[in-house]
């Protein structure tokens, strides 16, 4: 039996603001008391192993509620070419990579943002060409939604002229016919699912080097958002003991059927693996200018981005899982795709309320106000990413203009209305680091910059931790288990070596903590 009492800490319960106590006792990984060093020292007569944490400070467990975990195990062998601020660095990179690899190998890569090399023009085929003429390149935009291939990709996945546009995606075109290079949405998925996987026994190494950092960067647990092939290898991996970090795992609307058919709902499963949720995806990003809006991006009168799902087939599915005890995730990023997500949500708001469904929407980056209240009204959960507010803040005001006013990326008026809010990082997209992200939630800003965007929307760092652990504990449906250290939760904690709440919040994006702890036992760090 594991039985432990940590004392002279100062532990943040996040049960309310500013609540702290100075121990706590755990018996195979569930906390039984918190209190006073003093009381709980008592509890080293009965057989618990004491553990002095020095006066350091102690926060609840962080889950990122939006992450493509799996796959950014995959993007740990890319290229990388996050924060590449000019094309000749991203094409030494691809040349230093091909270095690796024999003729006719796929180079594969992600992170690419043209916006960071001073142009809205999308890059095409003949400057991979260059390159790699023998081997065939597909580089992910940052934001996943984009591809950018050379012609021996094109020709090894066999997309020319003659190509139809998939349903709900693109494939752009020179003169209208010849491929560019550059594929979006739906487009994406088809030329993913013909990129060979890395084998097993790699694939599993690279998923223990990300579970790895994640617990160095004090995250205890994720929502991953992925396909089946993802979703089997995490299964398989909880099966094998080879989970260190706890999962809530989604499935993508292709597995729909199966999972109805097989009989699972949201939610089941234990605490280290459970079920999650359906993920749709309604439109595209803002980056690749895919967003679904109702008024055109400015400049592209004709551009109004991608209908990922029709309202209808949105009403369909959301209806057909609701009805069967699934809840729904749904990505959707431009004011319209949101709108139209609402809609669905709302014409099943009685039936999830009745079968104890908590409905999501992904990113919620750009709203209406009137869909803001509408949204509290409905029910339903925005899982947002802060990181995205900063790194996006010069395209959302060249694209989107004076519509970002109380709309685009609107942490506090979403909580203000009383709408549960759940953080995330979406990685691969961005960092998997919580702290840094917390930081863009009270700065609003990004490292170095200092002017703060719509300042009006911050939040104090209370309430960015607590999008990190009871957000994402109610985003899950179990926040009876985890989110705050209470007696009868989890005894997930993260001991760090400086108050976060004392501390410059221009400094927090610094922090790393001292130890993470997963159901009472260090899983990474020391203390």
């Amino acid at each position: 039996m594991d039985k432990k009492v940590f004392v002279n800490g100062k532990f943040y319960s996040l049960r309310r603001e500013k609540e702290t106590f100075d121990a706590l006792a755990q018996i195979n990984g569930w906390i039984i008391k918190t209190g006073t060093n003093e009381n709980l020292k008592k509890f080293a007569h009965e057989g618990y192993e004491i553990i002095d944490l020095k006066g350091k400070t102690v926060i609840p467990g962080l889950v990122d509620a939006h992450t493509h975990f799996v796959n950014y195990a995959i993007t740990l062998d890319f290229v990388i070419l996050d924060g590449v601020k000019n094309l000749d660095e991203v094409l030494k990179r691809v040349e230093r990579k091909k270095e690796e690899k024999n003729p006719g190998e796929w180079i594969l890569g992600r992170g690419w943002d043209h916006y960071l090399w001073g142009t809205t023009v999308f890059p095409d085929k003949t400057i991979l060409d260059k390159i790699t003429p023998d081997n065939p390149c597909a580089l992910i935009r940052k934001d996943g939604h984009m591809i950018w291939l050379n012609s021996a990709a094109l020709k090894k996945l066999n997309i020319t002229k003659d190509t139809p546009d998939p349903k709900g995606g693109k494939i752009e075109r020179k003169n209208g016919e010849e491929p560019s290079g550059i594929v979006t949405e739906n487009a994406v998925d088809m030329v993913l699912s013909k990129i060979p996987h890395p084998n097993k026994e790699k694939l599993k190494l690279l998923f223990s080097k990300a579970q790895k950092e994640a617990l160095e960067k004090g995250l205890t647990g994720v929502h991953t958002f992925e396909g089946k092939y993802e979703f089997d290898l995490v299964t398989e991996l909880y099966l094998k003991n080879k989970l260190d970090i706890r999962m809530f795992s989604s499935f993508s609307k292709e597995m729909l059927d199966k999972i109805i058919d097989l009989g699972f709902k949201s939610y089941i499963g234990n605490t280290t693996l459970s079920l999650g949720v359906l993920k749709l995806f309604a439109d595209g990003s803002l980056g690749s200018r895919t967003a679904y809006m109702f008024e055109p991006y400015i400049g592209e009168e004709k551009n109004f981005g991608v209908e990922v799902l029709t309202q209808e087939e949105l009403d369909n599915l959301v209806k057909r899982a609701n009805e069967n005890f699934i809840a729904v995730a749904t990505h959707a990023i431009g004011d319209r795709a949101v709108h139209q997500v609402l809609n669905a949500y709302e014409k099943t708001k009685d039936i999830a309320a009745k079968n104890g469904l908590r409905n999501r929407i992904e990113h919620f980056q750009i709203v209406k106000p009137e869909d803001i209240k509408k949204a509290k009204e409905i029910g339903i959960i925005a899982s947002m990413q802060p990181i995205h507010g900063v790194k996006d803040r010069d395209v959302a005001d060249k694209f989107w203009g004076k519509r970002c006013k109380g709309s685009a990326y609107a942490w506090k008026t979403v909580l203000n209305t009383g709408i549960p809010l759940a953080f995330g990082t979406d990685v691969p997209v961005e960092t998997l680091n919580p702290f840094y992200s917390m930081y863009t939630a009270v700065v609003r800003h990004d490292i170095g910059e200092e002017s703060s965007w719509y300042p009006e929307e911050r939040l104090t760092l209370y309430e960015a931790v607590s999008a990190y652990t009871k957000g994402a504990a109610y985003a899950e449906k179990k926040e009876n288990i985890k989110g705050t250290l209470e007696e009868g939760k989890l005894a997930d904690f993260l001991v760090l070596p400086v108050d976060v709440f004392k501390i410059d919040p221009e400094e927090l994006y610094k922090v790393k903590p001292a130890a993470t702890i997963i159901g009472g036992k260090v899983k990474s760090g020391d203390i």
